[in-house]
């Protein structure tokens, strides 16, 4: 016997959400997309850059860059 989605819609509203932090917005679900897009990109280049102090210091100045700003929170198109 499957459950009806009545049954389920029932059983979802009535229990807690388990979630530690309260769900993002659609826009900021998509900025933080970008954003980790972005970083797998540089990432992905500075693989390119042959190992060298130079290579060690561009990825700790970007992961310093994006640790900086970990706390920004606006939304902007």
């Amino acid at each position: 016997m499957r459950p009806s989605p009545h049954f389920l819609a029932a059983v979802s509203r009535s229990q807690p959400s388990k979630l530690k932090k309260p769900s993002i917005s659609l826009d900021h679900f998509i900025q933080r997309q970008r954003v980790l897009s972005l970083w797998r990109e540089i990432v992905r280049a500075l693989i390119k850059v042959p190992p060298s102090p130079t290579r060690t210091e561009l990825h700790r100045y970007a992961r310093d860059e994006f640790e900086r700003h970990r706390e920004v929170s606006d939304v902007v198109g």
